[in-house]
């Protein structure tokens, strides 16, 4: 699929759904993905092929939210990604986080 096919295929599945259904289902993915994480680091394994799937479903789900609520929250959630980063990069730089 390219990426016009993926975000049709997002967006007709999201309409299908609905909120609070893909809300609801966000959360239960959420906690599927808390569970292989934690799998994960108990383990000592860097990521599984489970985890990898579980952050795929949180993606699409958080995709079709966005797609779900009003124009304005996918900007909003670009504004508040860029500053993020942004604010996470300078933080790094004044030395704010301890070295691992």
């Amino acid at each position: 699929m390219n990426i016009e096919e993926i975000n049709g295929a997002i967006r007709t599945i999201a309409d299908n759904f609905k909120n609070p259904s893909q809300q609801l289902k966000l959360i239960e993915e959420l906690g599927e993905l808390s569970r292989e994480l934690s799998k994960d680091i108990a383990v000592g394994r860097n990521i599984s092929t489970a985890t990898i799937s579980e952050i795929v479903d949180v993606v699409i789900l958080i995709e079709q939210i966005l797609y779900l609520a009003e124009e304005e929250a996918a900007e909003l959630a670009r504004e508040q990604l860029e500053y993020k980063l942004q604010r996470t990069l300078r933080r790094i730089e004044k030395g704010y986080y301890e070295k691992v």
